[in-house]
């Protein structure tokens, strides 16, 4: 599915880090969450990439409870992580407010706005250099499902999964142990569009302006929730043509 800032984020500072943590745990701790939590989508993405055909096998409600474990789990180590440094969510932006709802249907919107023109944008180039237009890697073997509960639970929660661990704990420890939230954002963007590679190269190329838009959101107003809204609309209407 597709499926990359502080404590608490100010939009035009830098995360306030907490004096007992020293920055080698920090580095250590944000290591082990990246890996802990994409280094099964990234053997996808290369085993993909070099010719490999990823496939997901047993009946539905194993795989999609399967990767609801997944999720869960990685979510847990940062909920701990952050428990361990005395600080809770809301430290990376995740807090309840009714109008994020509505602030997260404006940013899919945006998404919706950028993915058109970059598209565009990509479908002519390629064009121009080739004489033809791109092929996308039919998703069908892989993302075979139906309509119900535990995909539309899925959807969600992998939506928190993604913002959460790529867009506000990595962008957040970047953010402390670089001092540019910017270059923080890209990173969580780069790290994010990586591990889309089992999509193929053509649809990896088209999600970029997707996670560009979250980045932006996120260094601006450091809210995470909103970018789970906008994240589960894109994934449900993304993927809702590989549904029964």
């Amino acid at each position: 599915m597709a499926t990359g800032t502080q404590a608490v984020l100010q939009p035009a500072s830098t995360p306030t880090a907490n004096p007992s943590i020293s920055q080698r745990l920090r580095l250590i701790e944000l290591l082990f969450v990246v890996l802990s939590a994409t280094y099964l989508p990234y053997l996808g993405t290369i085993y993909s990439l070099t010719g490999g055909s990823v496939a997901h096998y047993g009946p539905e409600w194993y795989r999609t409870v399967y990767r609801l474990g997944y999720d869960f789990t990685g979510l847990g180590i940062v909920c701990y992580i952050l428990f361990r440094r005395g600080q809770s969510p809301k430290s990376i932006g995740f807090s309840l407010r009714w109008r994020d709802l509505w602030s997260g249907v404006l940013v899919w919107f945006g998404v919706l706005a950028a993915s058109f023109i970059w598209s565009d944008f990509f479908y002519r180039t390629y064009y121009t250099f080739f004489g033809t237009y791109p092929a996308r890697k039919n998703l069908h073997s892989m993302l075979d499902t139906h309509f119900g509960v535990l995909w539309a639970v899925a959807i969600i929660v992998n939506g928190f999964y993604e913002e959460g661990i790529v867009r506000g704990f990595v962008t957040s420890d970047l953010t402390v142990l670089t001092g540019n939230r910017w270059l923080a954002g890209g990173a969580s963007v780069l790290l994010q569009i990586g591990y889309h590679g089992y999509q193929g190269w053509t649809n990896m190329t088209l999600i970029f302006p997707v996670f560009i838009v979250f980045a932006i959101y996120y260094g601006k107003t450091g809210r995470l929730t909103p970018l789970v809204v906008a994240h589960s609309i894109q994934d449900f209407f993304a993927l809702s043509h590989y549904l029964h």
